[in-house]
Formats: C-alpha cells, sequence, structure tokens
C-alpha cells in the first residue's frame, strides 16, 4: 500500500513538473518570460493559501510560484467564453459526420455484420479493424 501511494506521488509531481514546464515554455515563447526580471511584486496573503498552492504546484519558492501562476493567467486560451458565444451559430442542415450523433439511425455498419453473422452479444459487438481502418467482413 505505501509504495502504490508512493509511486502515485511521484506520478503526481512528474505530471505537475511536466505541466509547469509547459506553460513557463509557452510564456517564454510569447515573449512573457525573459532573461530581465525587472519587476517587484509583493502583497499579503494567507500563509495557508502559499503553501497549497506550492504543494499544488510541486514548486518550493516564493519566485517560482508567482512565475507560474502570472504565466498560466497570462497565456491561459478564452476558448470555453468563445464557445458559448457561437452556441446555436451552426446552421441546422449542416448534417453530422457520424448520425447516431444526432439520434441515431441504427447501429453502425459493423455492428450490423456482427449480429447478422450472430457473434454480437447482448445487441451490438464492435469489431476490430484491421490496419488500414477498415472493418473486415
Amino acid at each position: 500500500m505505501a509504495a502504490q501511494t508512493r509511486n502515485a506521488a511521484e506520478s503526481e509531481a512528474k505530471v505537475a513538473s511536466a505541466r509547469n514546464r509547459l506553460v513557463l515554455e509557452q510564456a517564454k515563447a510569447a515573449g512573457l518570460l525573459g532573461a530581465a526580471k525587472n519587476t517587484r511584486l509583493s502583497g499579503r496573503v494567507p500563509s495557508e493559501l502559499v503553501e497549497a498552492a506550492k504543494k499544488r504546484a510541486h514548486v518550493t519558492s516564493d519566485t517560482e510560484l508567482l512565475e507560474l501562476a502570472l504565466s498560466r493567467l497570462a497565456i491561459e486560451d478564452d476558448f470555453g467564453a468563445r464557445l458559448v458565444v457561437r452556441k446555436g451559430s451552426i446552421p441546422a442542415a449542416i448534417e453530422p459526420r457520424n448520425p447516431r450523433a444526432a439520434g441515431g439511425c441504427g447501429p453502425p455498419a459493423c455492428c450490423r455484420r456482427a449480429r447478422d453473422r450472430g457473434t454480437a452479444v447482448s445487441g451490438y459487438q464492435r469489431l476490430p479493424r484491421c490496419a488500414a481502418g477498415t472493418v473486415p467482413g
């Protein structure tokens, strides 16, 4: 049990480290981080907040934490807001590529073939695809 907990913690730390590295690389690519650190930032916040943020981000210094947090805010995209604004803007005449996604028109061909062969188990069974991406049969 202790080994699982340690492995999970190590895995979480690796993921956090990779995520942090990517955020800082994106900020650097956007010209937000460079060689010159020319601004001092100070403020008063609860120590519990700082410690919890450091623990979650897997950083140890206040400077690392501030740099990471500010980078995340600065490069954050607005995908969610743009998606909500577009709601209802796609014409209803556009047919979806997957007819099942639009209310369904029966099982896909691979499932129908499995059913017809008698190889389907309790309804539909997907058949394996070959390397070319087609369903055998």
